[in-house]
C-alpha cells in the first residue's frame, strides 16, 4: 500500500480538478439534507460526533422516519450543490 499512495494521491487530485457528476452532486445534496434532518433532533448543546453510540442508534431511527423529508429536502438542495460545484472550479482554475 506504501508503493501505491503517491499514485493513489495523484489521481485524487485529478479527480478533484474534474466537474463532479450528477450522481456525486445527488448524492452531496443527500448528505447535507440528512445532516439538516439530524440537526432538528440533536438535543440543544450537543454534537453528533460528541454523542453516544446509543444515543446515535437512536437518533438514527427517527431519521430514518423523515427519508421522505430528506428526499425533498436534497432535491431542492441540488441547484446550490451545482453552484458551489461551479464555484469550487471557478476558484481552483484561478488558482492556476
Amino acid at each position: 500500500m506504501k508503493r501505491l499512495m503517491p499514485k493513489i494521491k495523484k489521481k485524487r487530485e485529478m479527480a478533484m480538478r474534474k466537474k463532479a457528476s450528477p450522481e456525486q452532486l445527488k448524492m452531496r445534496a443527500q448528505k447535507k439534507a440528512t445532516a439538516i434532518i439530524r440537526k432538528k433532533f440533536i438535543p440543544d448543546g450537543q454534537d453528533y460526533a460528541t454523542m453516544s453510540f446509543a444515543q446515535k442508534i437512536q437518533l438514527d431511527k427517527k431519521v430514518e422516519k423523515k427519508k421522505g423529508a430528506i428526499k425533498k429536502i436534497a432535491r431542492k438542495l441540488i441547484p446550490q450543490m451545482k453552484r458551489d460545484e461551479a464555484e469550487r472550479l471557478e476558484k481552483l482554475k484561478a488558482e492556476k
